[in-house]
């Protein structure tokens, strides 16, 4: 099939375009001024990177046959840019763009990646205590809900694809599972919070064979969560993470206030995931672990 990657210099966007490529698919990978990670496939000749500005993206791609359009682009999800409400107010505007664009074009389906923390945006609105990470939340949901609503009134196909944490190369260091595993592969304690909340971590190909899969065949539901089927405290996978790296010494847990999220389990049901893709889950720890080199 003829897929474009909106955002395929990303790191989600890197392992999907490799998957895609892998699997015999033509690809027309959209970034802005840098190819990123992307430059490992020149030569491809399925591969054909278009750098553009969103504002103009229409234009780029105009004539182009495209069965599947993945929305992976979304500025700001790392770091203090979360806070940005206009930024992010940005972001959801450009979500619908994509949705109007692919349907204008002929697309047969659009997926959209999203964040299994969109669910916590009930419990944002009721708490009064600020949280830094709130207006990508309640961005991440509201661009879920209008898409979601704008699609009813079309024919194209929607998707919209959550998940949790996927481990594997180029994954911002930053964040909690390449944070964790560098620390604990030199022996030393982190610094963490109880980490007593629900939590997915899953190797960033399963992702990617997961978001291919949802391209290529009939998709039934409107939503779909990617993880393991078996969310764990994130407690216990850090602990976990550390025994593969042979540290046995203390974590670090406790040593940072709780950030109060809540992770209900509902939220990580694979079920409609499996039913319509019949990808199993079979990884462990350890292979999680091997994502991330050295």
């Amino acid at each position: 099939m003829n897929v474009l990657v909106n955002g395929a210099s990303g790191y989600i966007g890197y392992h999907l375009t490799k998957n895609l490529l892998e699997n015999g698919h033509r690809v027309y990978a959209v970034c802005r001024t840098s190819e990123g990670h992307l430059t490992e496939f020149a030569g491809n000749e399925d591969l054909t990177v278009i750098k553009t500005e969103q504002s103009v993206l229409e234009e780029k791609i105009k004539g182009l046959n495209i069965d599947v359009w993945y929305q992976l682009l979304w500025d700001g999800a790392l770091g203090e840019k979360r806070s940005d409400v206009n930024l992010q107010l940005t972001n959801v505007k450009m979500y619908l763009d994509a949705l109007n664009t692919a349907e204008k074009m002929g697309c047969k389906k659009i997926i959209y990646t999203g964040t299994v923390y969109e669910k916590l945006s009930e419990n944002i609105l009721k708490n009064d205590a600020a949280n830094m990470h709130s207006f990508y939340i309640l961005a991440k949901k509201q661009a879920h809900d209008l898409t979601l609503q704008l699609s009813k009134g079309m024919k194209i196909g929607y998707a919209w694809v959550n998940f949790c944490h996927p481990m594997g190369k180029y994954m911002n260091p930053k964040q909690v599972g390449p944070y964790a595993l560098e620390l604990f592969k030199r022996k030393e304690k982190g610094c963490f919070g109880p980490c007593r909340h629900l939590f997915d971590i899953i190797p960033v190909s399963y992702l990617a064979d997961g978001l291919r899969l949802l391209g290529e065949r009939d998709t039934h539901k409107k939503e779909y969560y990617v993880g393991s089927g078996a969310p764990r405290l994130l407690r216990d996978i850090l602990t976990d993470m550390a025994k593969e790296c042979g540290y046995d010494g203390p974590i670090g847990f406790d040593e940072r206030p709780d950030d109060g999220l809540v992770f209900e389990a509902e939220w990580f049901d694979t079920k409609d995931f499996r039913d319509d893709t019949d990808l199993p889950y079979r990884y462990g720890i350890s292979d999680v672990v091997r994502e991330l080199p050295d």
